[in-house]
């Protein structure tokens, strides 16, 4: 697991206490990390390895433990092809969490 990322038990039990309430702010919060370590100068733009795709994973479990103490001061409407998309979201994070 990558550092800073929470154990795999951690990111298990986040899974589980995951709302529907929550799937913006994770949107959000895995959207923001991607594009900090994208445009940073960690990124090497070329010959991505394992390593790499451990710093994106940890991007998603940490957006995945801070959802739901997290929210935007606003987001964009929403359509009912977002909704849809958010409780498949849910629902599949919840079978990936074996509940």
């Amino acid at each position: 697991m990558p550092d800073g990322a929470g154990s795999e038990a951690e990111v298990f039990a986040a899974l589980r206490r995951l709302a529907i309430e929550d799937i913006a702010s994770m949107e959000i919060l895995l959207l923001d990390g991607l594009a900090a370590w994208i445009f940073s100068s960690d990124n090497p733009n070329a010959a991505y390895s394992e390593h790499h795709g451990g710093i994106v994973i940890s991007v998603a479990f940490n957006a995945i433990l801070n959802a739901p103490s997290w929210r935007p001061q606003r987001e964009p409407l929403q359509s009912q092809e977002i909704s849809l998309t958010r409780g498949q979201v849910l629902s599949g994070s919840l079978v990936g969490a074996g509940r």
